[in-house]
């Protein structure tokens, strides 16, 4: 199992008026998470531990830009998965 911190870099603040676009970056996330179907992975805000593959959960955990997040991966590819999902936390693709 692997772990990492990562500031967000993107922009997934679903609060304001545009939400379908800020929703983009939400579905972009769980499509990366979902490819690694023999990895199980989290996302942790505060005290607050989800299913990094559920669209609602990501959605219920209000996640913005500037905020820092845990990511947790066991399985697989656990590593590739949180590099590439780093990776676009922080924007770089």
């Amino acid at each position: 199992m692997i772990s990492q911190e990562v500031k967000i870099e993107k922009d997934f603040d679903a609060s304001s008026s545009s939400v379908a676009l800020n929703h983009r970056p939400i579905s972009q996330f769980v499509s990366i998470a979902t490819n690694y179907t023999d990895c199980r992975i989290w996302i942790t805000n505060e005290d607050r531990r989800l299913n990094a593959k559920s669209y609602l959960g990501i959605c219920s955990l209000g996640i913005r830009q500037g905020i820092t997040v845990t990511l947790t991966a066991d399985g697989a590819n656990e590593k590739e998965a949180i590099e590439e999902l780093v990776s676009f936390l922080k924007g770089e693709n």
